[in-house]
């Protein structure tokens, strides 16, 4: 995938690093982290460590862009149907779980029907993603004291 998106903007600088420890010697203006990229880092010190690192390779004025699920969003998707679409003759199936009913770790379950032969014959492939997120319980905290963290 990071070839592929190098090879729509060369200008752009990627990178696959561990989120929670990337040593690069490089200040940034903006860091993104899209689709809840945050939320697969399963611990409270990854994300701690992040947000330390995102610090240290942000300018001074810089900003750090991200979206995550919450808690009660993840629980909110353990309680929908699954969801189920047809896309080129393939059948994608994604139910959300909680990996087990104490824990905040959730399983996105994945699986794709991918039709190999014109008669019908498809091949199953699957994948059990984990994410989490967290609580924070100060009603003061500011996304600014990340910095501090």
């Amino acid at each position: 995938m990071l070839a592929m998106a190098r090879a729509k903007m060369p200008k752009i600088n990627f990178y696959h690093q561990d989120m929670a420890n990337f040593p690069i010697n490089t200040r940034y203006g903006v860091i993104y982290c899209f689709y809840d990229s945050i939320n697969h880092v399963l611990d409270l010190s990854g994300w701690e460590g992040t947000f330390k690192s995102v610090s240290s390779h942000l300018e001074s004025s810089g900003i750090f862009i991200f979206d995550m699920h919450t808690l009660n969003k993840l629980d909110q998707m353990t309680k929908r149907p699954p969801y189920f679409v047809e896309f080129d003759n393939n059948y994608l199936i994604m139910q959300v779980r909680k990996e087990t009913e104490y824990s905040n770790i959730y399983l996105w379950d994945i699986k794709i029907f991918e039709r190999i032969t014109e008669n019908g014959l498809y091949q199953l492939n699957q994948e059990i993603i984990k994410e989490t997120s967290f609580y924070f319980t100060n009603k003061n905290f500011r996304v600014n004291q990340l910095k501090n963290i």
